[in-house]
């Protein structure tokens, strides 16, 4: 597993110096808002054509602090999927109806927890559990997945990744956006970087969306895509080409310029 302890929180000098002038609103306020079931769009671009945008959301965005009042989390996640890759496969020919089962460790608290993501009609919807050992399923896990239909016995461990996030709420808590940034893949021993990118995703009702990629100083609808953590992340560490990767290969090979890989 990637021993995600050792990776810093520290943040680049100049989103630092961007998000003090940001209010904040605390974990607590943000975990009682409930947005399991919402709408999301998802763009990449590059690190410094995002900074040019975010100063621009301060008036209409407050910053989330983590457990213990930082402005950045870190997460560390495992995937799990069918031998054959059903997960991935299901993504990459946009099946209407599919599932990624995950553990999620947040490095500041410790906490762990389990989630079934299910996407269905473009609506995502998280179902989650507090959980124990990012590692492996526990029995609690696997009576979770049973309740919710899904079958255990051929799961297995396909991918681990990392990345830090930023995560801004509207004012109205309508909505919110993450920025991810240093993200990382591996498995086993085999482990590589992102470092020049952002993944923004903007999460709520499709009136928040609309209203929120109109207020970044750059036209953010140019860099909308379908990225995946988990499915980038499947192509680069098992080398899928086109007959695995289809409709991503694209997404991927654009991932691959703006971090100069």
């Amino acid at each position: 597993m990637l021993q995600m302890h050792n990776r810093s929180t520290i943040l680049d000098s100049e989103i630092e110096v961007v998000l003090q002038q940001f209010e904040d609103i605390s974990l607590q306020e943000a975990m009682s808002i409930d947005l399991n079931t919402r709408k999301e769009m998802k763009f990449v671009l590059a690190k410094n054509i995002f900074l040019s945008s975010l100063p621009v959301l301060i008036q209409h965005f407050r910053l989330q602090k983590n457990f213990s009042g930082e402005p950045v989390n870190v997460y560390a996640t495992r995937y799990w999927d069918t031998e054959n890759q059903k997960s991935f496969t299901d993504h990459v020919t946009k099946r209407n109806n599919r599932v990624k089962i995950r553990k999620r460790k947040y490095e500041d608290s410790g906490e762990v927890v389990f989630e079934i993501k299910r996407k269905t009609n473009g609506t995502t919807v998280k179902k989650r559990l507090t959980s124990e050992k990012l590692t492996e399923l526990t029995a609690a896990d696997l009576l979770f997945l049973e309740k919710n239909n899904i079958v255990s016995d051929n799961l297995i461990h396909s991918l681990d990744t990392f990345y830090k996030r930023i995560t801004l709420w509207d004012k109205q808590l309508s909505g919110r956006i993450t920025i991810d940034f240093d993200y990382g893949i591996g498995l086993g021993d085999k482990e590589h970087e992102f470092n020049n990118s952002c993944i923004i995703e903007c999460k709520g009702n499709s009136a928040f969306l609309k209203k929120t990629v109109k207020l970044f100083s750059v036209p953010l609808y140019r860099y909308e895509t379908g990225f995946s953590k988990y499915a980038i992340g499947m192509i680069h560490q098992y080398e899928f080409g086109s007959e695995r990767a289809k409709t991503l290969l694209p997404v991927y090979k654009n991932f691959c310029k703006i971090n100069n890989v």
